[in-house]
């Protein structure tokens, strides 16, 4: 059992380490961090305007409970839902669209 907590401790201060490395080279701008996340930004620049454009519309809207109380303003809240919840399952049955991501 020793055995294992000095093996837990020690992944997670090499993890610890390697993300404070990742985000102190992130910062400085060094090549090695920045060229891959820049490579991988690029390539897929037409995905990224598509899902940027998508999570506008398929983002939950947050309506405050003391709104919800009026009928209407409910009404409308789960009608939006509703629709949002359909847009999102047409898109992950005919597209390759992750939630995950």
């Amino acid at each position: 059992m020793f055995y294992l907590s000095i093996k837990f401790n020690t992944c997670s201060s090499s993890l610890f380490f390697l993300r404070n490395t990742f985000r102190q080279n992130l910062v400085s701008g060094d090549k090695s961090v920045v060229f891959p996340i820049l490579q991988w930004l690029l390539e897929k620049v037409p995905e990224h305007k598509e899902r940027a454009y998508l999570g506008r519309y398929l983002s939950k809207i947050d309506v405050p409970p003391e709104f919800l109380s009026d009928p209407e303003i409910a009404e409308q809240n789960e009608r939006v839902t509703k629709k949002r919840k359909r847009n999102i399952n047409f898109l992950l049955l005919n597209f390759n669209f992750s939630m995950k991501n």
